[in-house]
């Protein structure tokens, strides 16, 4: 294990969250050049690109995430593993892509309702090329964190960041395309980006037709891909839910409260994927004997996202009056409790290591099926009789019965002591504080005051109800190149 393994962390979540700070970046860009509906038509475009890029790897890329662990030791298997996913990839993506110029617009028509403003010419066409680019993306940002190849990834990274910002300039501002450009831009900058990337790849490790090896990842990797299928559309069941009983114009408002919550998941994707390969090691073969780590590691993860909600909540209301149009504010309202169910989503991740390292993936599959339904249900519900607010009560509501799944079903394959007991205290905590700043207004002399509760109430109770772990992360801040 690197010495330097806190400094290189770093380094890797820094470059890691720089390119998906874009939506972040971009809002204001958006908002001045975009309505509600466009804005609308541009979340629309990110849930079912997402869908795209599963669709088009069948859980092939995420299989070989976690094949890579059984042969990385082995250069050999490791490049039959690279070459043989990346053959399997183009195959699917020149089968895929067909079908969905010819039956896209049909398709289209029976799962929107608003196809006649979300066409398929232009939108949903971008949306089959954009994701095809998306599929390599990750997978390749995950083997050269791996692979500890710092260059490569940083080049990744920033270069996607660089043509992004431009691409996007240049189709919204510069040519005011609307959402056309926003979305002609994202797809420009990944392109340009992810072909050198890809070219690059396939001539190091080549390209192979192995059948074999590719029974062997299909048997992996299409559980793996009905799960994130399943994951993807509970995740954004609240917006097909909008979409469906509301308007593309209401989705654009509640988009705009979504920003923020893509803001947290980004940094703790990129927290996750620079500590993660740590992590799995330490759980997947010393769990008893580094189980101070396994607690050091995933506990400052928590408490680095808990102070991320709490500090951008405190500064939503000034930053929102400073670059915000007036009719986007009442988003606000939505987003503490959207944010505080963030954390619960932390909890499941890290319950859900052994699951995945036990390749229990009927687990999985049963647990984002339950997650569907109760989204559908708890959501559907929550909108015919408190509007916007009841989704968000239902999405606060899945994201702690998900965790209470996961944690179940974590015990029957391998007990890891993560010591969350104080974390699930503070978390509770936080959601009553969220919920305050967003219902009980009239608590606090003015909106500035209440959005700084949830900010207050993590500084004072965590002193005192996280003393032990606070006490451990200190330890392993001190001690981390010896520990590591």
């Amino acid at each position: 294990m690197a010495k330097d393994i806190l400094k290189s962390s770093l380094s890797y979540t820094i470059l890691g969250f720089l390119p998906l700070t874009f939506a972040l970046i971009f809002t204001p860009v958006y908002l001045k050049y975009l309505n509600e509906t466009e804005y609308g038509i541009l979340n629309l475009f990110t849930f079912y690109s997402s869908i795209l890029a599963q669709t088009y790897s069948l859980g092939i890329s995420s299989a070989f995430g976690y094949i890579y662990w059984d042969v990385y030791k082995d250069k050999s298997e490791l490049k039959s593993l690279i070459s043989d996913t990346l053959g399997l990839l183009l195959i699917l993506q020149l089968i895929f892509i067909p079908v969905g110029l010819l039956f896209g617009e049909s398709i289209l028509d029976v799962v929107i309702k608003s196809s006649e403003v979300f066409t398929f010419y232009p939108y949903a066409l971008i949306c089959l090329f954009s994701s095809a680019f998306m599929v390599y993306y990750e997978m390749f940002l995950y083997f050269f964190r791996n692979e500890g190849e710092y260059k490569k990834y940083a080049t990744l990274s920033l270069s996607t960041l660089a043509l992004l910002t431009v691409g996007t300039l240049i189709g919204v501002v510069w040519l005011d395309l609307k959402a056309v450009g926003a979305l002609l831009g994202r797809t420009f900058g990944y392109g340009l980006v992810i072909i050198p990337f890809l070219t690059y790849m396939i001539y190091k490790y080549g390209i192979s037709f192995n059948f074999k090896k590719w029974k062997l990842l299909f048997v992996f990797g299409l559980p793996l891909f009905i799960n994130a299928i399943i994951g993807s559309l509970s995740y954004g069941m609240d917006r097909l839910l909008i979409e469906r009983f509301d308007s593309l114009e209401t989705l654009g408002i509640y988009g705009f409260a979504l920003v923020v919550i893509t803001v947290i998941e980004t940094l703790f994707s990129a927290l996750n994927n620079a500590l993660s390969p740590t992590l799995y090691k330490y759980v997947n073969e010393l769990a008893k004997e580094k189980s101070k780590e396994i607690q050091a590691i995933s506990h400052s993860i928590i408490l680095i996202i808990m102070l991320t909600i709490s500090g951008i909540l405190a500064l939503l209301y000034p930053a929102m009056n400073l670059i915000i149009d007036v009719k986007y504010h009442v988003a606000a309202k939505f987003v503490p409790l959207l944010s505080m169910a963030f954390l619960w989503r932390i909890f499941t991740t890290f319950k859900l290591y052994p699951i995945y390292m036990g390749k229990k993936t009927n687990f999985l599959l049963i647990s984002q099926l339950i997650n569907l339904a109760l989204t559908v249900i708890l959501g559907y519900l929550g909108f015919q009789f408190l509007g916007i607010m009841g989704i968000v009560y239902a999405m606060y509501s899945v994201k702690v019965i998900e965790y209470i799944i996961a944690k179940k079903m974590s015990q029957k394959v391998k007990k890891v002591e993560y010591n969350f007991k104080n974390l699930i205290i503070l978390t509770v905590a936080l959601g009553a504080s969220g919920f305050a700043t967003s219902n009980l207004t009239y608590l606090f002399p003015n909106k500035y005051i209440a959005y700084c509760f949830p900010l207050a109430c993590l500084i004072i109770l965590a002193p005192i109800v996280l003393r032990e772990e606070l006490k451990v992360l200190v330890y392993i801040f001190k001690n981390g190149k010896k520990i590591f």
